[in-house]
């Protein structure tokens, strides 16, 4: 998770915009989880299709996240 956050954190501070990040559903369930402890829960876990694309953006006051869906 450490690792998983460290990237993260990366690339907030890259300056980049828009950028592209591919994990495993249980990284990826537990970073849901970390910035939106109360959206992200178990029964949105066992919904985790694969793939699954979330849209997490970390440019306003709070993070949001949001399911793509296509």
């Amino acid at each position: 998770m450490k690792r998983a956050l460290s990237v993260i954190t990366d690339v907030v501070n890259s300056g980049l915009n828009h950028v592209v990040l591919a994990t495993h559903g249980n990284l990826m369930s537990l970073l849901l989880k970390y910035y939106d402890n109360k959206q992200f829960g178990f029964e949105e876990w066992e919904a985790l299709f694969n793939p699954d694309v979330y849209h997490l953006c970390l440019d306003g006051r709070s993070p949001t996240i949001r399911r793509i869906t296509f």
